[in-house]
């Protein structure tokens, strides 16, 4: 038994791990960014997708609203307003609260840059 085998089979007792993927993004579709394709692409190795659309003044927010009307199991909004920062702390602060609304043993951001080929996805499920 493998080193990550043995610490599974101990810490989760066989039970099989819940995996949660979290993305902040506001604005996507106007950056041009592959968001909903994004979500899509992990969809099938995920329990749920928490996103948060950090007050979008485009169409991000009704692109987020069908993908949620398309797989209400599975997607979860949040509106939780984006502040101005000098550097990183209001994107940091986003996904700190989408942790916390979690409810996966495991926890992964997909950006809204972020396509996840499927064989990769599928050694993660492992």
């Amino acid at each position: 038994m493998n080193p990550l085998s043995f610490f599974r089979s101990i810490v989760f007792k066989s039970q099989p791990i819940k995996i949660s993927a979290i993305q902040p993004i506001s604005n996507g579709v106007s950056l041009g960014y592959p968001f909903i394709e994004a979500v899509l692409s992990v969809l099938p190795i995920v329990d749920e997708v928490l996103i948060n659309d950090g007050g979008s003044l485009d169409e991000t927010s009704f692109y987020l609203k069908k993908l949620q009307e398309t797989f209400p199991d599975k997607i979860r909004l949040f509106n939780k307003p984006f502040y101005p920062s000098g550097y990183w702390e209001t994107i940091d602060d986003c996904v700190i609260f989408l942790i916390d609304q979690a409810k996966g043993d495991w926890v992964f951001e997909v950006q809204g840059d972020e396509i996840w080929p499927e064989k990769d996805l599928m050694r993660l499920k492992k």
